[in-house]
Protein backbone atom coordinates (compact mmCIF):
# COMPACT_ATOMS: atom_id res chain seq x y z
CA UNK A 1 0.00 0.00 0.00
CA UNK A 2 0.99 3.02 -0.85
CA UNK A 3 1.91 6.06 1.76
CA UNK A 4 -0.53 8.84 1.29
CA UNK A 5 2.82 11.42 0.85
CA UNK A 6 3.58 8.99 -1.75
CA UNK A 7 0.02 10.05 -3.78
CA UNK A 8 0.44 13.59 -3.11
CA UNK A 9 3.87 13.47 -4.69
CA UNK A 10 2.75 11.51 -7.57
CA UNK A 11 -0.20 13.83 -7.84
CA UNK A 12 2.27 17.34 -8.05
CA UNK A 13 4.82 15.64 -10.09
CA UNK A 14 2.36 14.66 -12.61
CA UNK A 15 0.43 17.59 -12.42
CA UNK A 16 2.45 20.91 -11.41
CA UNK A 17 0.20 23.41 -13.34
CA UNK A 18 -2.74 21.96 -11.79
CA UNK A 19 -0.97 22.37 -8.28
CA UNK A 20 0.25 25.84 -8.95
CA UNK A 21 -3.18 26.63 -9.56
CA UNK A 22 -4.45 25.31 -6.16
CA UNK A 23 -1.53 26.93 -4.38
CA UNK A 24 -2.52 30.78 -5.76
CA UNK A 25 -5.96 29.73 -5.07
CA UNK A 26 -5.59 28.88 -1.61
CA UNK A 27 -2.65 31.52 -1.13
CA UNK A 28 -5.79 34.33 -2.16
CA UNK A 29 -8.45 32.50 -0.09
CA UNK A 30 -5.93 32.92 2.65
CA UNK A 31 -5.20 36.56 2.32
CA UNK A 32 -8.43 37.34 2.10
CA UNK A 33 -9.26 35.61 5.11
CA UNK A 34 -6.57 37.99 6.96
CA UNK A 35 -8.86 40.76 6.06
CA UNK A 36 -11.53 39.37 8.52
CA UNK A 37 -9.46 39.47 11.32
CA UNK A 38 -8.60 41.83 13.50
CA UNK A 39 -7.51 42.66 17.44
CA UNK A 40 -10.36 43.48 19.67
CA UNK A 41 -8.73 45.29 22.91
CA UNK A 42 -10.52 47.07 25.98
CA UNK A 43 -14.04 46.46 28.39
CA UNK A 44 -15.51 44.94 25.21
CA UNK A 45 -13.38 41.59 25.50
CA UNK A 46 -14.69 40.47 28.49
CA UNK A 47 -17.62 42.53 29.81
CA UNK A 48 -21.01 42.19 27.97
CA UNK A 49 -22.12 45.87 27.55
CA UNK A 50 -25.60 44.57 27.76
CA UNK A 51 -25.07 43.15 31.32
CA UNK A 52 -25.74 44.85 34.32
CA UNK A 53 -22.06 45.15 35.39
CA UNK A 54 -21.53 46.73 31.62
CA UNK A 55 -24.29 49.34 32.02
CA UNK A 56 -22.84 50.46 35.33
CA UNK A 57 -19.33 50.46 33.80
CA UNK A 58 -20.57 52.83 30.63
CA UNK A 59 -22.11 54.72 33.59
CA UNK A 60 -18.88 55.23 35.57
CA UNK A 61 -16.72 55.51 33.03
CA UNK A 62 -19.00 58.76 31.18
CA UNK A 63 -19.04 60.21 34.80
CA UNK A 64 -15.45 60.12 35.20
CA UNK A 65 -13.16 61.69 32.52
CA UNK A 66 -9.77 61.87 33.77
CA UNK A 67 -7.38 58.77 33.08
CA UNK A 68 -8.48 56.37 35.63
CA UNK A 69 -8.65 52.58 36.93
CA UNK A 70 -11.42 50.79 38.39
CA UNK A 71 -12.36 48.29 40.51
CA UNK A 72 -15.61 46.27 40.52
CA UNK A 73 -16.11 44.62 43.97
CA UNK A 74 -19.36 42.17 43.93
CA UNK A 75 -20.53 40.65 46.48
CA UNK A 76 -23.51 39.68 48.00
CA UNK A 77 -23.82 42.40 50.01
CA UNK A 78 -21.15 44.87 49.51
CA UNK A 79 -22.78 46.85 52.22
CA UNK A 80 -21.65 44.87 54.86
CA UNK A 81 -19.50 46.33 57.64
CA UNK A 82 -16.53 43.87 57.00
CA UNK A 83 -16.53 44.34 53.05
CA UNK A 84 -16.93 48.81 53.48
CA UNK A 85 -14.08 48.20 55.96
CA UNK A 86 -12.07 46.08 53.71
CA UNK A 87 -12.90 48.19 50.46
CA UNK A 88 -12.09 51.07 52.61
CA UNK A 89 -8.69 49.79 53.72
CA UNK A 90 -7.81 48.65 50.24
CA UNK A 91 -8.30 52.09 48.74
CA UNK A 92 -6.56 53.75 51.07
CA UNK A 93 -3.37 51.06 50.29
CA UNK A 94 -4.24 51.79 46.42
CA UNK A 95 -3.57 56.01 47.29
CA UNK A 96 -0.26 55.45 48.87
CA UNK A 97 0.88 54.30 45.50
CA UNK A 98 2.88 56.65 43.15
CA UNK A 99 1.28 58.34 40.44
CA UNK A 100 -2.41 58.02 42.13
CA UNK A 101 -4.15 61.38 42.15
CA UNK A 102 -7.09 60.14 44.63
CA UNK A 103 -9.13 57.40 45.55
CA UNK A 104 -13.35 57.49 46.03
CA UNK A 105 -15.83 54.64 46.83
CA UNK A 106 -18.50 53.92 48.70
CA UNK A 107 -16.57 53.30 51.99
CA UNK A 108 -15.55 56.98 51.42
CA UNK A 109 -19.05 58.66 50.59
CA UNK A 110 -20.53 56.53 53.67
CA UNK A 111 -17.34 57.89 56.14
CA UNK A 112 -18.23 60.89 55.24
CA UNK A 113 -21.72 60.99 56.39
CA UNK A 114 -20.73 59.19 59.40
CA UNK A 115 -18.11 61.94 60.26
CA UNK A 116 -15.10 60.10 58.88
CA UNK A 117 -15.63 56.48 60.43
CA UNK A 118 -17.13 53.78 58.99
CA UNK A 119 -20.43 52.71 60.70
CA UNK A 120 -19.93 49.34 63.00
CA UNK A 121 -23.54 47.95 62.01
CA UNK A 122 -25.75 46.73 59.54
CA UNK A 123 -28.78 48.70 60.75
CA UNK A 124 -26.56 51.84 60.38
CA UNK A 125 -25.04 51.26 57.26
CA UNK A 126 -28.96 50.80 55.98
CA UNK A 127 -29.59 53.90 57.76
CA UNK A 128 -27.11 55.75 55.83
CA UNK A 129 -27.99 54.51 52.79
CA UNK A 130 -31.58 55.20 52.98
CA UNK A 131 -30.78 58.90 53.89
CA UNK A 132 -29.09 59.49 50.50
CA UNK A 133 -30.51 60.96 47.56
CA UNK A 134 -31.67 57.63 45.33
CA UNK A 135 -29.74 59.15 42.42
CA UNK A 136 -26.70 59.27 44.10
CA UNK A 137 -27.49 55.59 45.55
CA UNK A 138 -28.11 54.32 42.03
CA UNK A 139 -24.88 55.87 40.71
CA UNK A 140 -22.60 54.59 43.22
CA UNK A 141 -24.29 52.08 44.15
CA UNK A 142 -26.14 50.02 41.15
CA UNK A 143 -27.24 47.08 43.37
CA UNK A 144 -25.95 45.99 46.77
CA UNK A 145 -24.12 43.09 44.61
CA UNK A 146 -21.79 45.46 43.02
CA UNK A 147 -20.02 48.74 43.05
CA UNK A 148 -17.16 50.45 41.58
CA UNK A 149 -13.89 52.08 43.05
CA UNK A 150 -12.74 54.92 41.00
CA UNK A 151 -8.68 55.32 41.12
CA UNK A 152 -7.90 58.81 39.47
CA UNK A 153 -4.25 58.90 37.96
CA UNK A 154 -2.31 62.09 38.31
CA UNK A 155 -2.42 64.33 35.05
CA UNK A 156 0.26 63.06 32.27
CA UNK A 157 1.14 60.06 33.81
CA UNK A 158 2.98 57.70 30.90
CA UNK A 159 1.74 54.44 30.08
CA UNK A 160 4.23 52.25 31.54
CA UNK A 161 3.92 53.87 34.58
CA UNK A 162 0.13 52.98 33.90
CA UNK A 163 0.98 49.79 33.40
CA UNK A 164 3.67 49.51 36.46
CA UNK A 165 0.76 50.57 38.85
CA UNK A 166 -2.31 48.22 37.85
CA UNK A 167 0.17 45.95 38.09
CA UNK A 168 0.63 46.98 41.98
CA UNK A 169 -2.81 47.11 41.82
CA UNK A 170 -2.92 43.59 41.74
CA UNK A 171 -0.36 42.42 44.03
CA UNK A 172 -1.72 44.60 46.59
CA UNK A 173 -4.98 42.67 45.97
CA UNK A 174 -3.68 39.29 45.81
CA UNK A 175 -1.68 39.73 49.23
CA UNK A 176 -4.55 41.49 50.85
CA UNK A 177 -7.33 39.64 53.57
CA UNK A 178 -9.62 39.40 51.12
CA UNK A 179 -13.28 38.64 52.46
CA UNK A 180 -14.42 34.99 51.23
CA UNK A 181 -17.53 36.59 49.18
CA UNK A 182 -16.21 39.32 47.45
CA UNK A 183 -14.36 39.24 44.07
CA UNK A 184 -12.32 42.04 42.41
CA UNK A 185 -11.83 43.00 39.16
CA UNK A 186 -9.52 45.97 38.31
CA UNK A 187 -9.20 47.53 35.26
CA UNK A 188 -8.17 50.48 33.36
CA UNK A 189 -10.72 52.82 31.12
CA UNK A 190 -9.01 52.45 27.29
CA UNK A 191 -10.49 55.80 26.10
CA UNK A 192 -8.53 57.13 28.77
CA UNK A 193 -5.15 55.51 28.59
CA UNK A 194 -2.37 57.57 27.84
CA UNK A 195 -1.99 55.53 24.46
CA UNK A 196 -5.80 56.62 23.24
Amino acid sequence: MKSPFSILADFITSRPKLTAAIVIIWFIISMYGMTLVYMKSGNDTYVDKNSKTGINLDQYQELFSSDAIMVIFESDNVLDPETLEYMDLLMADFSNEGGVKEVSGISDMIKNINGGVLPGSQAEIDAIKNSLPEETVNRYLPSNMMTIGVIQLETGISEEKQESLLNSLYTIIAISDTPPALTLSPFQDPRHSASR
